[in-house]
């Protein structure tokens, strides 16, 4: 009769677990041995463990089949080239979003600078029932236009932050 299946999960108990990777390391490293031995294959084997440790096999030698492989890969392997691109695509996004801030920046600080013509302070100090009608005319000029502003300078920044992939909400003016 054949062996039955076993299921292969975690192991649970840490004791356990940790005498187990000990048993099935030193088993690994027999196989890639016989590997080695037998086909004249160059094998490596790294295997990390819970605790952090690296422990390593390799037949000539670890970074002799590392070197081979990094020769045979064009230097990092597949997955730095993805790693490179996803960093860089962060950065451009990271970059949109900054420049973003910026232009708000400066629109709040032209909107600043431009409501203070009514004696140096900003708009949002002044006391709306001591003024008078030509005043008052003046206000609202400079609120429509400042409100003119900001929504046209909305589009942009929802603009960029629909590149960036940016989900925060910006009020209507």
């Amino acid at each position: 009769m054949g062996r039955t299946k076993l299921e292969i999960k975690k192991i649970e108990d840490k004791a356990r677990r940790q005498t187990t990777f000990t048993k099935r390391r030193q088993g690994l490293y027999k196989k890639a041995g016989e590997l080695a031995t037998k086909c004249g294959a160059q094998v490596a084997v790294i295997a990390f463990s819970n605790a952090g440790n690296v422990f390593a096999y390799g037949h000539p030698a670890v970074n002799t089949v590392l070197r081979r492989y990094e020769a045979a890969t064009g230097g990092g392997g597949g997955g730095s080239r993805a790693v490179r691109e996803e960093i860089e695509s962060k950065y451009r996004e990271s970059v949109a979003k900054l420049e973003a801030e910026r232009r708000v920046e400066e629109i709040l600080g032209r909107a600043a600078a431009a409501a203070e013509g009514g004696g140096g302070r900003p708009l949002w100090s002044v006391e709306v029932e001591k003024l008078g009608v030509d005043e008052l005319e003046k206000l609202r000029a400079t609120m429509e236009d400042m409100k003119r502003r900001l929504a046209a300078h909305d589009g942009g920044i929802a603009a960029a932050e629909a590149d960036s992939g940016d989900d925060r909400d910006i009020p209507a003016v």
